[in-house]
């Protein structure tokens, strides 16, 4: 008899143990400045910033070309005619409107 209750006792010891363990393993993962768990949030925010960072270099890059054109007179004038419909003087502007019966 003495046997089994020492054995019984020192499964749950075990058992008791371990969850212990085990506890405190998921508690320093999941808690504190340094977690497991703030350490992947950081690095998918690091990510979305990253991809953030490229769109916005295309942007810039693109924005600079923009104004290298701007300072060119054939683009002003290419802008000027294609978006704004205006013409030099004595120039005329036809407009086609398609045929609504044409299907």
């Amino acid at each position: 008899m003495a046997k089994k209750s020492k054995k019984t006792q020192t499964n749950k010891t075990g058992k008791l143990l371990f969850l212990l363990i085990f506890t405190a393993i998921i508690l320093l993962f999941s808690l504190g400045k340094r977690g497991f768990i703030q350490h992947i949030k950081l690095r998918l925010e690091q990510k979305r910033l990253k991809k953030e960072i490229e769109a916005l270099k295309l942007q810039k890059e693109d924005l600079e070309k923009e104004k290298e054109l701007l300072n060119k007179p054939e683009y002003i004038e290419k802008i000027a005619r294609e978006e704004y419909k205006m013409a030099k003087k004595g120039e005329k502007i036809y407009i086609i409107v398609p045929d609504k019966k044409k299907k």
